[in-house]
C-alpha cells in the first residue's frame, strides 16, 4: 500500500517512524504533499491521546514537532493494530497521566507545561460546575420570584428590576445591613441575586460562553476555586465602591466572580505562552483584548452597573490564577505555598476593605450605613404600615369599644342578662380579632431592628388588650349570679382587682407601643 492510499492515521504514525530519531513536523509534511496543515490536527490530537506521538518543543518556521513513542512503534509492528487502526479504532492509553510524572521541584518545563496545556484544551470534559452554578442562579432568582408575589409585588414588576424588599431578603449586599447588621455572608450570597431578568439572563449568558471552556482549562475543583475566591474579590470591590461615593446601593450578581474566571484566562496565557505555538497565543491574545474592551465598554458605559465589582472580581482573578496554575506542577511544601497563595489572595481583599473602614472613607461609610439603615426601616415602615395598618387600627378600636361597653355594664348595680349576653358577645369578637391580627404579626419576617421592635410592641399591646377583655368576660359572667351570692360576690372583688392590674399593664405596654411608633414616624419623616 503506498502512502497516499493510507488511511490518515496510519499515514501520520509511518511518516513519524520515518523521520525518527530526528522530529517530525506537519507543517514540513503539508508542504511537501500539498495538503492544508489544519487538516492534519483532528488525526494528531487522536494520535496523542492515544499515546502513539507525542510533542516536542515548538521550533519558529516549522512549527509544533511530533515524536513517535514505543506504543506507536508496537503498533505499526502487530498487523492486528494496525488493521484496527486502519478502521479508526485507536487503543486507550494505560495510566498515562495528563501531565507527566518527571516534575521538578523548582517548577514546571517547558515540555511538561506544553502537555498540561494541551491535555486542557484536547480533554473534552462535561462542564458540571458550569452548569451546576447557571441552575444555582436561575434558582434563587425563582425563589426570589415567590417572595416578591407573597409581598404583593406582580411579576412583572420583579422581572423588571425586582425590589429593594425582595433583594434584601434574598441576600443583596450593602453597606448598611452588612457592616451594620453584621450580616457577612452577604459577601457571597449577593453573587446568587440578580436586579430583574435581563440582568440574570445576561450574567447567565455570559457564563454559558466562558464558562466551559474555562473550566475545561482549569479543571472542576480549580474551576469552582477561581469563581468563589473571585466573588469574594468582586464584593470587596463594590463595598470599597461604596465607600467612595456610593453609599445607597443594592449592589448583587454574578459578574464579579465572571469577571474574575475570564481574566485568569489572561493569566494562565502569559504563565504558559512560551509552551504554546505563536499563532496561538497571538489569536488567544487578540481574543482576550478584543471582549477584554467590549465588557470595559459595558461597565462604563451603562448607569447601575458596579465597577468596583467587575474591578474588584477580574482584579483577584488575575493574582490567583498564578498558585493556581503551578499548584499542579510542584509537590511537597511547594504545594502547600501554592495552596496559601491562593488562600492568601481573598484574604488580602478583605483586609483591605476592612482597612478603608477604619480610615476616612470609613467614617464616610459609617454615615451612610446610618443613612441607609433609615431608608431600610423606612421601606419595611411602610410596608409594614401598608400590610397590618388598618387593619391593627380596627381592631384596636373594636377591642376598646368592647372594653368600653363592659366598663360601664360592670358599673351597674343590676346587671341585665340580655345586655350582658350582647356585651359578651362583642367581646367575643373583638377577641377573635386580636388573635387574628396577633397571628398575622407572628408570620410577619421585617429585615429592619426598629420595625421588627415595633412588631412586636404591638403584637404584646393586642394580647394586653386580650387579657384584660378575658378578664371583662369572667366578671360579666359572675355578675350575672343573684346578689346574695357571697361567693360570686367574693370571686368578683378578686376579678375587678385582677382587671384593675391588667389595665395598668395595659396602659404602660401601651405607652411602649406608642413610642415605638413616634420613633418609626420620625424616620419617615426623615
Amino acid at each position: 500500500m503506498s502512502l497516499a492510499e493510507q488511511p490518515p492515521l496510519e499515514r501520520i504514525l509511518r511518516a513519524c517512524a520515518a523521520a525518527a530519531p530526528e522530529v517530525w513536523y506537519p507543517a514540513d509534511y503539508a508542504r511537501a504533499q500539498g495538503v492544508n496543515r489544519d487538516d492534519l490536527d483532528p488525526y494528531l490530537d487522536q494520535l496523542r491521546l492515544s499515546g502513539l506521538i507525542r510533542l516536542t518543543d515548538w521550533v519558529q518556521g516549522r512549527g509544533q514537532g511530533y515524536a513517535l513513542t514505543p506504543a506507536g512503534a508496537e503498533t505499526l509492528e502487530s498487523p492486528k493494530q494496525l488493521a484496527r487502526l486502519r478502521q479508526g479504532q485507536l487503543p486507550t492509553p494505560k495510566g498515562q497521566p495528563a501531565v507527566p510524572a518527571r516534575r521538578s521541584n523548582l517548577g514546571a518545563s517547558r515540555w511538561e507545561r506544553g502537555e498540561a496545556a494541551r491535555e486542557a484544551f484536547l480533554t473534552r470534559t462535561v462542564p458540571s460546575v458550569t452548569f451546576t452554578l447557571i441552575a444555582l442562579n436561575v434558582i434563587w432568582f425563582l425563589f426570589g420570584l415567590l417572595l416578591a408575589q407573597r409581598a404583593g409585588v406582580s411579576a412583572s414588576e420583579y422581572f423588571a428590576n425586582s425590589t429593594p424588599d425582595v433583594l434584601i431578603q434574598t441576600g443583596a449586599l450593602n453597606g448598611g445591613y452588612f457592616y451594620g447588621l453584621h450580616q457577612w455572608w452577604r459577601l457571597f450570597s449577593c453573587a446568587f441575586v440578580h436586579i430583574g431578568i435581563i440582568h440574570l439572563g445576561a450574567n447567565m449568558l455570559s457564563l454559558y460562553w466562558v464558562g466551559p471552556f474555562l473550566e475545561q482549562v482549569w479543571g472542576h475543583v480549580r474551576y469552582l476555586v477561581l469563581y468563589v475566591v473571585a466573588i469574594i474579590g468582586g464584593s470587596c470591590g463594590m463595598l470599597i465602591e461604596a465607600m467612595l461615593g456610593r453609599h445607597d446601593t443594592l449592589a448583587a450578581g454574578a459578574s464579579g466572580a465572571i469577571w474574575g474566571i475570564f481574566a485568569s484566562l489572561g493569566t494562565w496565557l502569559f504563565l504558559n505562552r512560551r509552551a504554546l505555538p505563536p499563532p496561538f497565543v497571538r489569536n488567544l491574545t487578540q481574543a482576550l483584548v478584543i471582549n477584554l474592551v467590549i465588557n470595559l465598554g459595558l461597565t462604563f458605559g451603562f448607569a447601575g452597573i458596579s465597577k468596583g465589582g467587575h474591578f474588584g472580581g477580574g482584579i483577584v482573578g488575575i493574582l490567583v490564577a498564578v498558585p493556581l496554575d503551578y499548584v499542579i506542577f510542584v509537590h511537597g511544601w511547594r504545594r502547600w505555598l501554592t495552596v496559601a497563595g491562593v488562600l492568601a489572595v481573598p484574604a488580602v481583599s478583605l483586609g483591605i476593605m476592612f482597612w478603608m473602614l477604619q480610615g476616612p472613607g470609613g467614617a464616610v461609610f459609617k454615615q451612610a450605613v446610618v443613612a441607609g439603615e433609615r431608608q431600610a426601616s423606612a421601606r419595611d415602615w411602610a410596608h409594614f404600615r401598608n400590610a397590618y395598618g388598618a387593619q391593627i387600627d380596627q381592631v384596636s378600636e373594636q377591642a376598646s369599644k368592647a372594653y368600653d361597653d363592659a366598663r360601664k355594664l360592670l358599673e351597674q348595680r343590676l346587671i341585665d342578662a340580655d345586655d350582658a349576653a350582647q356585651v359578651r358577645k362583642g367581646i367575643e369578637a373583638a377577641r377573635q380579632e386580636l388573635k387574628t391580627v396577633i397571628d398575622e404579626l407572628d408570620q410577619a419576617r421585617e429585615t429592619t431592628a426598629p420595625v421588627d421592635r415595633f412588631k412586636t410592641a404591638t403584637a404584646e399591646y393586642l394580647q394586653q388588650f386580650d387579657a384584660v377583655l378575658a378578664v371583662c368576660a369572667q366578671d360579666l359572667g359572675l355578675a350575672e349570679q343573684p346578689p346574695g351570692n357571697e361567693k360570686a360576690a367574693s370571686r368578683r372583688k378578686q376579678l375587678e382587682e385582677n382587671l384593675d392590674s391588667q389595665v395598668k399593664l395595659l396602659k404602660h405596654v401601651r405607652e411602649a407601643w406608642y413610642e415605638s411608633l413616634q420613633k418609626l414616624k420620625r424616620i419617615d419623616q426623615e
